[in-house]
């Protein structure tokens, strides 16, 4: 019986029940508006710095002048591949080595070596470790290097923005979140047509990210803290939002999947 009554109306868990409805149906309209919310403001926030990127690159470098230095993310904005998703080259390095389950053992290795580290940062060294012994192992990394050499060129609108800058005496500087060493992304940017930048800084060798701010913090101290900085990237997150709490200017770039944007200045 007292079961039965708590379950009408009037009944104590009755009203219970009708509070806590309400108030998953509050908390959880509250989270839907946040979300479109933020997603509105950040569609507002691309288009305000898409037209940025609309102006000749020569016009762009000029409006830079003022600041101190001018930071560039690396991957799929200084330099591109051609393909959707980076994991691809797993997949091309596992072909050459006749072996299909390369690319997965790969991948899953990199995610074993990135929980073993308190900043999730690894170096392509401690993901092959992770990986075990395995016949063709040293080959199996040459051909990735080999792979992201040949595979990688220029952004044309960004490096026609960094010769612009570059010929003005600005310092410039990348920051990138990779596994891979500085040295050997010095040589993709050297090859692909760049100038040396004047600091590169990766993930995997400071042991900081840039979507977790701290990449940003290390470049910060090392260039000095008076110094005003522009940062420019593709991902919204670590090059935007993650930039600018750390106390730097951003601008966020068309990725690759806007590339036609930039069609008429990249193709003059």
């Amino acid at each position: 019986m007292e079961v039965w009554l708590l379950a009408q109306p009037g009944g104590r868990a009755y009203s219970g029940l009708i509070l806590l409805v309400e108030g998953v149906l509050v908390v959880g309209g509250l989270l839907l508006f946040w979300a479109v919310y933020r997603r509105f403001l950040q569609e507002k926030i691309r288009r305000e710095n898409a037209a940025a990127f609309q102006r000749p690159p020569e016009k762009l470098a000029h409006s830079l002048e003022s600041w101190d230095v001018v930071s560039f993310d690396l991957f799929d904005t200084l330099l591109r591949r051609p393909m959707e998703k980076p994991t691809e080259i797993f997949r091309l390095v596992g072909e050459k080595l006749g072996d299909s389950r390369f690319a997965s053992r790969r991948i899953q290795a990199e995610q074993r070596a990135r929980q073993g580290r308190p900043s999730g940062e690894v170096t392509l060294e401690e993901i092959y470790m992770a990986m075990g012994s395995f016949p063709g192992k040293e080959r199996a990394k040459s051909l990735e290097l080999e792979l992201e050499a040949s595979l990688c060129f220029a952004d044309s609108y960004m490096l026609r923005l960094w010769e612009e800058l570059h010929k003005a005496g600005k310092p410039l500087i990348v920051l990138s979140d990779m596994y891979l060493p500085a040295s050997f992304l010095e040589r993709l940017l050297e090859k692909a047509g760049y100038s040396a930048p004047t600091r590169l800084f990766v993930s995997c060798e400071y042991r900081q990210s840039k979507h977790r701010g701290g990449l940003f913090q290390v470049a910060r101290q090392e260039l000095g803290k008076e110094k005003r900085i522009l940062h420019i990237g593709d991902n919204y997150g670590s090059d935007v939002q993650q930039a600018r709490r750390m106390g730097w200017q951003a601008l966020w770039y068309p990725g690759p999947e806007n590339s036609r944007v930039l069609e008429s200045h990249t193709n003059p």
